[in-house]
């Protein structure tokens, strides 16, 4: 009816910003893993698998659900828990870009270095496991916000639409990861404007992802700043 899709509607703008989310979580899938493949892999002279990446994202999302959880279970603020969560995810997601290029303009430091910029296959004499701020942070961003976005539909969606729920998560978020390809379409055509250089080149060696981290941090600064005045305003169940 009427009312069901007013309400529905209402929680659009929040809904956008799901999609900077998804964004900020596609990294772990393409450049963080990127980064990782011609680090040192080596703790002594046991060479650690990539993979040990997947296990500290799992890691941060069990530690962090269980903290999640309990901010559900206070009472008269139930009903803004779901926000508080959203808003506390999308922290972690700017501080996990915050962590990638610091860490990234250490690994293209070591680059130049070591006069690694042409040879993409080197290793790089740098410990792979700096990343691991990165992967733990991108970990917390997607448990939390997968809990988060999950509670605050159930709550707030319209009864007589909760057959549209089991695709609207996957639905919101999947369009991040295709909005990423995007994103990182506009930044590389418009880094190399006016005869610079693009931030992304055939190689990671000769790239500077760290650019393009810090323009996720500020595009998430600002998501978050958008999500907060829209869940300020919104009107919440009881």
């Amino acid at each position: 009816n009427y009312d069901d899709a007013k309400t529905a509607f209402r929680l659009v703008p929040m809904l956008f910003t799901f999609v900077v989310c998804g964004i900020v979580s596609s990294t772990s899938n393409t450049y963080f893993v990127q980064q990782a493949s011609n680090m040192n892999r080596k703790i002594g002279n046991w060479s650690v698998p990539q993979n040990i990446f997947l296990l500290m994202i799992e890691g941060a999302r069990q530690s962090l659900i269980a903290l999640t959880y309990h901010l559900y279970l206070r009472g008269s603020r139930r009903r803004y828990a779901p926000s508080v969560g959203v808003a506390y995810a999308m922290i972690l997601g700017v501080l996990c870009c915050i962590a990638a290029a610091k860490v990234e303009t250490m690994r293209l430091n070591v680059i130049r270095v070591h006069n690694l910029m042409e040879k993409p296959d080197e290793t790089i004499p740098m410990s792979m496991f700096w990343l691991s701020f990165q992967f733990v942070l991108i970990g917390g961003l997607t448990s939390v916000l997968d809990l988060s976005t999950s509670e605050l539909y159930r709550d707030q969606w319209p009864e007589s639409m909760s057959g549209l729920l089991d695709s609207l998560g996957s639905a919101v978020t999947g369009l991040g990861f295709v909005c990423a390809v995007g994103v990182v379409d506009v930044v590389g055509r418009v880094s190399g404007r006016d005869g610079r250089i693009s931030w992304f080149q055939e190689t990671l060696n000769k790239s500077r992802l760290d650019n393009y981290y810090w323009t996720l941090a500020v595009l998430g600064s600002a998501n978050l700043l958008v999500f907060s005045v829209a869940a300020c305003c919104f009107k919440y169940n009881s």
